[in-house]
């Protein structure tokens, strides 16, 4: 895949779309952790279940994310449980998957104490008790544990800038050569690139949705955002995570509005945060761009379904049909 600069009958300027390159709207700061109150995580309790002295002789610990084998308690009976590793694994593992390079000093205390006060009936319980270090370690035990830090952590650390700014913009034409699994393909007039691939999982509903662009009248120039463009935004998933999305075609049409397109067969469970994302990145890159390239930005999120039982006959009448997203 490569810009199609071989071919004479593309006027690569024209086919050229511009994207501005946004400051990231959503930040995280772990110095919030200090907030976090485990009383406040609304979690269920758990039953603490009865383990014979064989059963806590050998406690297993494993990761949440890929359920492998972190570390290994052994205890003999001689003496209390050490409890500061198991907190200790929490924590960092909480860290880790929430990419906070700092904080660890903050969220130690606080998971000890949502082990101690918070998460079993019957709290408090005594973390030197080898079976409740035993119970610890039951899956459906660390997910209550795991989920709650995640969400409440979530909460407190990620924020919403309120402001964004134009920091670079993204040229099509500036793509480098990249490869793409052998698909099906359409070799498009009004788009740059010498191909557009479809991405497997659409069931071929991308590379129709291509020669829709290709036959509107009132298209002037599309393309596949493929990985390799650069074009993604920052958004806040439905469990409250920080992610980022990349959307599916980039159109221009001939009253010069820059279009970006969501095409879906399926509806997916970060879809509503996803198009809300869309809707704000399009009225913060109109307004940056007001007074620099004076190009218009906005979103059309297009179903399947709706498409193939109803397809329109100019993007015109697609974006009166599609525009909005309907959760």
């Amino acid at each position: 895949m490569e810009v199609d600069a071989e071919n004479k009958d593309k006027n690569l300027d024209a086919l050229d779309i511009p994207l501005p390159k946004l400051s990231r709207r959503f930040q995280r700061d772990f110095k919030d952790l200090g907030e976090l109150d485990p009383a406040t995580l609304g979690n269920k309790r758990l039953p603490l279940k009865p383990f014979t002295p064989e059963e806590t002789r050998e406690i297993v610990f494993k990761t949440m994310l890929d359920a492998e084998i972190h570390h290994t308690i052994h205890l003999d009976g001689s003496g209390p449980a050490d409890y500061r590793s198991v907190v200790a694994f929490f924590a960092r593992q909480l860290l880790k998957d929430l990419r906070l390079v700092g904080g660890y000093d903050l969220l130690y205390p606080r998971v000890r104490d949502f082990m101690r006060e918070h998460l079993f009936d019957g709290a408090p319980v005594d973390l030197e008790d080898s079976v409740v270090l035993r119970n610890l370690s039951e899956p459906e035990v660390g997910k209550v544990l795991y989920d709650s830090f995640k969400a409440a952590i979530n909460a407190l650390t990620i924020s919403d800038s309120g402001s964004t700014r134009i920091e670079d913009y993204i040229r099509l034409s500036q793509t480098r050569p990249f490869r793409t699994d052998h698909r099906p393909y359409l070799a498009a007039k009004k788009c740059l690139f010498n191909k557009t691939v479809g991405e497997a999982n659409s069931g071929g509903f991308e590379l129709s949705f291509a020669a829709f662009l290709e036959a509107a009248p009132d298209v002037q120039a599309f393309a596949k955002n493929y990985f390799a463009v650069g074009f993604k935004l920052d958004y806040v998933k439905a469990d409250g995570d920080l992610s980022n999305y990349v959307p599916d075609f980039i159109v221009r049409t001939a009253d010069k509005i820059v279009w970006i397109v969501e095409t879906k067969g399926r509806e997916e469970l970060d879809l509503p945060q996803k198009m809300a994302r869309l809707r704000q990145w399009s009225e913060d890159a109109t307004a940056a761009s007001a007074g620099d390239t004076g190009i218009s930005y906005r979103f059309v999120y297009v179903d399947q379904k709706a498409f193939e039982a109803h397809t329109p006959a100019t993007f015109a009448a697609l974006t009166t049909s599609f525009t909005e997203y309907q959760s």
